[in-house]
């Protein structure tokens, strides 16, 4: 690498750095806040779908599943959905004892309902943590569920995912 291509990859990666930085704090900082016109399913549809396209964010997804499992109090249906984020924040963070946890609660939560939408999400979780344990029959035993609940589902994205 020449000496002009290194300096263009060193203030390539440094704003790249800034801007991270800045996106970091302006999420901390920024709280999603409740807005009384919305009403409670979409206000929590709305946190889940801010977690899940923050999953490269943990900040992000911490914080929105906390405020979730504080919603949970007055709606059942946040604290589905924040079992579900807070699990993915301890995978993420690499407390995977945590993320089990939150993972099986998660679980039992969703398979109160015959066919809860979130449950190949939940199985597929929960197949890649017992994959990062090395518990393949586990792992493979998740997978199979997850595949049969986004089949009766009628669910084609969360078939390979």
């Amino acid at each position: 690498m020449n000496r002009q291509h290194y300096f263009i990859y060193l203030i390539a990666s440094l704003l790249t750095s800034v801007g991270c930085v800045w996106a970091c704090k302006q999420t901390t900082q920024e709280k999603p806040t409740v807005n009384s016109a919305v009403s409670p399913a979409q206000e929590i549809k709305s946190l889940y779908d801010l977690g899940y396209q923050n999953l490269t964010d943990m900040d992000t997804v911490g914080a929105v599943a906390e405020i979730l499992l504080q919603i949970a109090q007055k709606e059942p249906d946040a604290l589905l959905k924040g079992k579900i984020l807070k699990a993915k924040y301890f995978w993420l963070t690499g407390s995977y004892q945590n993320a089990m946890r939150d993972g099986v609660q998660a679980l039992a939560l969703a398979q109160r309902t015959e066919l809860n939408p979130e449950l190949p999400v939940i199985y597929s979780m929960l197949g890649n943590l017992y994959k990062e344990k090395k518990n393949y029959p586990k792992a493979l035993e998740c997978a199979e569920k997850g595949l049969q609940a986004a089949q009766a589902l009628k669910d084609t994205t969360n078939i390979i995912f």
